[in-house]
This record gives structure tokens, sequence and C-alpha cells, in this order.
């Protein structure tokens, strides 16, 4: 009997544990300091074949930077795009896409270059943040993607990828001016067409921690820490 009393103290205790271990794991996003990685998936289909892209360099700019859970826009950008096009851009594919393909990036230089081989980039030791992918050139299939942004973390994960699809670039519109006049710098102006998502126009951006597991994890800690303390009294009774 004290061998089945016990048995059961042992198993209250190892599920109150798992539950403290879980709750922690909830409230515990990715680190600030931790560094990721993107690899990009370049294929596209012709004549019902799956292609790989070869060759065309793929060009990664950095945009913004992750503070305080929040992102901040580097100063190379800050001409180009808000903080509320930045939140935008982040819950919103069409502007997404919209503004990746109509950005003049004169004067900017990339963060890295790589070329495609057999359908494949990668860029590695990516601090969080912001990053903009572009292609430079055509690959030797002529074959073009359609420029991006991406977060890294990207859907909770350090070592990100991400398809692209295939595409022409937009190209950049040519401001226009009234005689006399000279264009306003650091004024972007909204993009045409596109309804902002209902109810999101004035969220933080995400910073890779995914909140719909933690309803689940509650209630499954919840119960867990229940049957760890019921099945400890019932050993502790037992006993007495």
């Amino acid at each position: 009997m004290n061998r089945k009393n016990e048995g059961k103290r042992r198993t209250g205790i190892f599920l109150v544990i798992a539950c403290l271990a879980m709750i922690f794991s909830m409230f515990s996003p990715v680190s600030a300091e931790d560094n990721g990685s993107l690899q990009l998936i370049l294929e596209y289909q012709k004549n019902n074949e799956t292609v790989k892209m070869n060759g065309g360099d793929i060009e990664l700019y950095y945009v913004a930077h992750a503070e305080d859970s929040a992102y901040v826009i580097n100063e190379d950008f800050r001409a180009l795009i808000s903080d509320d096009l930045l939140k935008k851009i982040l819950v919103d594919q069409s502007v997404n896409a919209k503004t990746a393909g109509s950005l003049d990036l004169n004067g900017i230089e990339p963060l890295a270059v790589q070329t495609a081989d057999n359908g494949s980039v990668f860029f590695d030791d990516l601090e969080q943040g912001i990053y903009l992918v572009c292609q430079a050139s055509e690959s030797d299939e002529g074959c073009r993607f359609l420029p991006f942004f991406i977060s890294i973390p990207f859907e909770g994960k350090l070592n990100a990828v991400a398809r692209p699809k295939p595409g022409k670039k937009e190209e950049p519109p040519v401001p226009t001016n009234p005689p006399g006049t000279s264009p306003t710098p650091g004024i972007p102006t909204a993009t045409p067409g596109v309804t902002p998502v209902p109810g999101k126009e004035n969220e933080l951006p995400y910073t890779g921690q995914l909140w719909w597991p933690v309803p689940l994890l509650g209630c499954a800690g919840a119960v867990l820490l229940i049957l760890g303390i019921y099945w400890y009294r019932k050993g502790e009774g037992h006993e007495a």
C-alpha cells in the first residue's frame, strides 16, 4: 500500500512539474539576441514540370531592426517607409507585395547578395528584424521572382524558409510635381487600391511570438496542475 501511495505522490509531483514547464514555455519568446537565417526555395512550374532556378543575384536588404518588442526602421529606409506602412506590410500580403515592388532602392546597399544555385539561396547570421528580398538579375532560365518583405523570426521560427512567387517586378513610379515645386522627402504615399485589414491598423508589428497556442497550453497546464495536486493529496490521505 505504501508503494502504491508513493507512486501516486510521484505522479502528482511529475504532473505539477510538467504544468510549470508548460506555463514557462508559453511566455518564453525567442531571445532578441539570437540570430536567424533565411532560405529561399526558388522553383517554378513550366510545362507541368518543376524547374529549379540557377543564376540570378538575390539581394537582401535590412529594413528594420527589433527593439523593445517592436520594429524600428533603419536609416536607409526611413525616407521610403513610414511606421504605419510597415505595420500594414506585416499584416497585409497585398501591401507587402505592392510596396516591395515599388520601392526605389537606388543608393541603398544590400546587406548581402547571393546567387541562386539549384533552386535555393541561403542567408545566415541575420539579426532579428524586417528584411526586403529582391532579385537583381534574371536567372539562367530568364526567370524572375517578385520582391517581398519578411520578418526574422518568421512564424515563430528563427530559421525561416520562404517560397517567392515568380513574376515581373513593377518599376517604381516617376514622381511628378507642379512647376516651381520640389518633391517633399520623407513622406511616403499611400498605396492605391489597398484596404487596411479591419481592426489591425494600430497593432504592433509581429515579433515572432505565436499567441494562438497560449489558451490551449493554459488549459492543458491547469488540468495537469489539478491532477497533480489530486494525486499527491490522495497519496498522502491513504498513507495517513
